[in-house]
């Protein structure tokens, strides 16, 4: 059975109105309708009555934005090869080494000897392996420790 050809185009502005609360900005909505009609165009089950093509639009575009959403919040991965906090949290301010230690100290202890390991040049590996942690809560702690650093540097320094 052949499928209408129905020009997606015509429902351009359907699907503009759709995307702008979501996205909240113009070029932002825009690409969400583009990435909506190349989906739609490599789709194999398109629907068979022109009446159906909005829902089926939408719904398109929606799992576009809500693949968007999912891969923006996913966390930056947190690289272990920075072997120095100072290197990392100096460029932007005179910060010095007792300043950078204050900072841990004021970390949950946890994360304390993490850091300090780090600050020693052990890699990721080596931390997971010194401490008895999975290197997944090396890396996590690793992460959550700079953002809190990066945090106390703004509004301190």
């Amino acid at each position: 059975m052949l499928l209408p050809i129905v020009p997606l185009i015509d429902y351009e502005p359907l699907l503009r109105n759709y995307a702008l609360p979501l996205v909240r900005n113009e070029p932002d909505a825009a690409d969400l309708v583009q990435e909506t009609f190349l989906r739609a165009l490599k789709a194999e089950n398109k629907p068979f009555k022109a009446n159906e093509y909005p829902p089926w639009l939408c719904t398109i575009l929606h799992h576009c934005y809500l693949d968007r959403v999912r891969k923006t919040s996913r966390h930056p991965e947190c690289s272990l090869d920075d072997s120095s906090l100072d290197a990392f949290v100096a460029p932007a301010t005179n910060v010095t080494s007792d300043v950078v230690e204050f900072i841990i100290s004021a970390l949950p202890a946890s994360r304390q000897p993490i850091i300090r390991l780090l600050l020693q040049d052990y890699t990721g590996p080596e931390i997971a392996d010194t401490l008895h942690v999975p290197l997944g809560t090396v890396m996590s702690s690793v992460y959550h420790a700079r953002r809190q650093m990066r945090r106390f540097v703004q509004e301190h320094l």
